[in-house]
């Protein structure tokens, strides 16, 4: 069994739910600002002693798996078909691509 799943205690757990509830309820509000939110919510878990068990690394992914909980809702509220753009999406989507393990290699 891994060293950190054994550790995670249920204070942990009810951090965890709280910063993606508090970070889904920023996204929901201004439509950013989730990851914001989650990371503050989590920082706060660090400094008083909560979250010994895990790192950043796992709150990001945590993090991840929280936005996509509610994404698809917000995509639809917002009329994704009516306001999507072709020529942003060739710009954001390769910039994402490359963005992303380049910041997870840079991380490291």
């Amino acid at each position: 069994m891994n060293s950190t799943i054994a550790e995670l205690s249920i204070a942990s757990i009810g951090h965890y739910c709280a910063a993606a509830f508090f970070g889904n309820i920023a996204f929901s509000a201004m439509g950013f600002g989730m990851g914001i939110c989650f990371l503050f919510v989590y920082q706060l878990g660090v400094l008083a002693g909560i979250m010994d068990c895990c790192g950043l690394k796992h709150a990001v992914f945590i993090q991840n798996i929280a936005i996509l909980v509610v994404q698809p809702l917000v995509l639809w509220k917002a009329g994704l078909k009516k306001n999507l753009r072709l020529d942003m999406m060739l710009t954001m989507v390769p910039m994402q691509l490359i963005g992303t393990p380049g910041g997870q290699v840079l991380q490291d």
